[in-house]
C-alpha cells in the first residue's frame, strides 16, 4: 500500500445574485458577576444570506457612568462565515481594576457595503480579593494610628505629671 499526501484549496466563489444578510443571534459573557478583571465575551452571527461574509467588529466597555474603558476586537483573523449558518466568536477583555456595573457594546460590520449590527449586554465586577485586602490594611492602619495616639497621650499625661510633681 502507498500513502499519498496532497495539499487542496478551497474556493469560495460568488456565483448568481448576492445577498448578504445576517444577524446578531446572542451577544454575551458566560457569567453575569466577575471577580477579577478578565471578562470572556462571545457573539453568535447568523449569515442568513446567500454569500459567504467575513463579520468584523469591536466591543466598546463602558461604566455606570457611561464612560469608555477598554475595547476589545471581533475576529480579528478575518474568519468567514458561510451561507445559512451560525459561526461564534468570543474574546476577552482586560481591563484595569474594575469595580461596578459595566456594558458592553457590540459593533460588528459585515458585507460589501458595510452593514452594522448592535448589540448589548451587562455584566458586574466585584473584586472581592483585592477588595477584602484593602479594607485588612485600612482597619490595621486605623489600628495602628490609634495605638500610637494611645501611646502619645500616655507619654504626654507621664510627662505632665512629672513636671508637676
Amino acid at each position: 500500500s502507498k500513502i499519498v499526501q496532497s495539499i487542496g484549496a478551497i474556493i469560495i466563489a460568488k456565483t448568481g445574485r448576492a445577498n448578504a444578510g445576517g444577524s446578531v443571534k446572542n451577544f454575551n459573557t458566560t457569567k453575569k458577576l466577575y471577580s477579577e478583571n478578565k471578562i470572556p465575551l462571545q457573539v453568535e452571527f447568523e449569515n442568513t444570506g446567500n454569500v459567504h461574509t467575513t463579520p468584523k467588529g469591536k466591543i466598546e466597555i463602558t461604566n455606570s457612568f457611561g464612560r469608555l474603558t477598554g475595547l476589545a476586537y471581533i475576529n480579528p483573523n478575518a474568519q468567514i462565515s458561510l451561507p445559512h449558518t451560525s459561526r461564534s466568536f468570543e474574546t476577552t477583555y482586560q481591563g484595569g481594576f474594575l469595580l461596578g456595573k459595566y456594558k458592553a457594546t457590540l459593533i460588528l460590520l459585515y458585507g460589501n457595503p458595510k452593514v452594522e449590527l448592535r448589540a448589548t449586554t451587562t455584566f458586574w465586577v466585584l473584586p472581592w480579593k483585592q477588595l477584602s485586602l484593602w479594607t485588612l490594611s485600612a482597619c490595621l492602619l486605623i489600628l495602628l494610628l490609634w495605638a500610637l495616639v494611645k501611646k502619645y497621650n500616655q507619654w504626654i499625661i507621664a510627662k505632665n505629671t512629672r513636671l508637676q510633681g
